[in-house]
């Protein structure tokens, strides 16, 4: 007897469908897009952004997000994942693999970019608008408009100051050495705000071009998270 109500049971809970976990709460939604996807399908304004979706672009394509107080800003053949930033409810993490993104954080804690294991963030909590850029295996553009950003790699950190834009190497070659201009040559004398070299990334000091400012007028074009 005692065997059969075992059995009754297990039948029971075999015929009970397992609950379905919720999908995680909203992270943002699509502000602009023009030849972009969302995973793998063709992403429109006003789609939801979840936790783990993929946003990515064409060769002429450009994608906005914006989510709790931060703005993301795709460009052109560019792809990204955007995760719930750990500890932060209203934080958003955007690991950028390919491409350039330009970003506003409203405040310190708003938004997390991943660059190939680095991590990059506003180093004050205040309004901070900047770009990274992928440019190849090892090799990131980051340039800090407005208000400083922290790049950490690893164990080491390194303050990028307002209005500066440094090619960063990560793991450099024990011998490298270059001037004020990144080019090869006699290694650059210590200075503020000029060349910065840590064990496991070497950062050089560049102009800002014209292209950034092209990109960074486009993203003033759009709402900001302090203003919608």
């Amino acid at each position: 007897m005692f065997g059969r109500r075992l059995l009754a049971l297990a039948v029971v809970f075999l015929l009970v469908p397992a609950p379905v976990p919720a999908r995680a709460d909203v992270l943002g939604v699509v502000t602009q897009a023009s030849d972009a996807s969302l995973g793998t399908g063709r992403v429109s304004v006003g789609a939801s952004i979840y936790d783990g979706d993929r946003l990515s672009t064409d060769a002429d394509g450009a994608v906005t997000f914006r989510g709790g107080g931060a703005m993301l800003y795709l460009a052109r053949q560019s792809r990204l994942v955007l995760h719930a930033l750990e500890g932060h409810s209203s934080g958003t993490q955007a690991s950028l693999s390919v491409g350039t993104l330009v970003f506003t954080a409203s405040h310190l804690s708003a938004l997390e970019i991943l660059a190939d294991s680095a991590h990059i963030r506003a180093a004050v909590d205040t309004t901070t608008v900047g770009q990274v850029t992928v440019i190849g295996p090892k090799t990131l553009y980051i340039y800090a408009r407005q208000g400083a950003l922290l790049f950490s790699y690893e164990d080491e950190t390194e303050v990028i100051p307002e209005g500066k834009a440094y090619r960063v190497t990560l793991d450099p070659p024990d011998d490298d050495s270059t001037t004020a201009a990144g080019k090869p040559g006699t290694p650059q004398r210590p200075a503020q705000n000029a060349n910065r070299r840590h064990r496991g990334f070497l950062l050089v000091l560049l102009g800002v071009g014209a292209a950034v400012g092209s990109i960074i007028r486009k993203v003033n074009e759009v709402e900001s998270p302090d203003h919608p």
